[in-house]
């Protein structure tokens, strides 16, 4: 089962929780994101239960900020927590948005399109629609919404020290991981900043992944990558076929550390 994060009485009221059981992944995505007010997924109090399942955090506690935001409190002060694999870019590029015009506005456009048809489909439904409406083929836009049913579990999310996007990429925890274990690479002020945290909560960055059930994120000592890094066209260019795969192997990752983290008695 599915534990979506967002679907919790933090945010959504009794009679909203079931209606979002009946609704589609995709209509709930934007809606949620265009409508709901709260602190960010990641500070919720579901995703700080998930944290504390691993040891490293046990004892780490939650900061109230200004306007209902907060952070966590580490050993080292106050840091952030963030989605490990963003949802936006990939769904943008896969559908072939505006890509000219800003998140928020082009979801409220994308919304204000199409949610009033979105609203009663099923997921089998809305796959079926998506390939229609934006000439997708039917299976990728099946592992699309796949992907965006695991974005908000708690596999997808690690406290960090900054929210690291790393450059123009899909906000993919495969190129995050990578400039922790390439520095050459992602030679940047956020890249010196994680490796800084790790050092001194972890003492190292296998450490850092051992203790955060990240194994599964590396083939051998590499870092296993979503995507094909020899595709140099971008990624609007991308095929059917190389997408669903992109979706598929995201999924898979979050799914089995959800799994690894479900296993741990508390």
């Amino acid at each position: 089962m599915i534990n979506d994060l967002r679907c919790t009485e933090q945010y959504l009221a009794k009679e909203q929780i079931e209606t979002w059981k009946e609704r589609n992944i995709l209509y709930n995505t934007l809606w949620f994101w265009l409508m709901v007010k709260g602190p960010d997924v990641e500070y919720s109090d579901a995703a700080i239960n998930e944290y504390k399942k691993l040891k490293c955090y046990a004892e780490w506690k939650v900061v109230e900020k200004k306007a209902g935001k907060r952070v966590l409190n580490a050993p080292i002060g106050e840091i952030s927590a963030d989605l490990m694999t963003g949802w936006w870019k990939p769904f943008k590029f896969f559908l072939k948005l505006n890509n000219k015009i800003n998140r928020k506005t082009c979801t409220k456009q994308f919304f204000d399109d199409f949610g009033s048809q979105l609203e009663n489909m099923s997921n089998e439904e809305v796959s079926k629609w998506m390939a229609k409406e934006f000439g997708r083929d039917e299976s990728a836009c099946k592992k699309c919404l796949e992907f965006l049913k695991v974005v908000y579990t708690g596999g997808n999310m690690i406290p960090i020290i900054t929210n690291y996007k790393s450059g123009s990429t899909l906000d993919g925890w495969d190129t995050k991981m990578l400039g922790l274990i390439d520095d050459e690479l992602y030679n940047s002020k956020q890249v010196k900043s994680w490796n800084k945290y790790i050092q001194e909560v972890f003492g190292s960055v296998n450490e850092f992944i051992n203790q955060n059930k990240l194994q599964h994120y590396l083939s051998g000592e590499k870092v296993d990558l979503f995507w094909d890094r020899t595709i140099k066209f971008g990624y609007l260019k991308a095929t059917d076929q190389e997408w669903k795969r992109y979706f598929e192997k995201v999924e898979s990752k979050i799914s089995y550390r959800n799994e690894l983290l479900n296993s741990i008695e508390v």
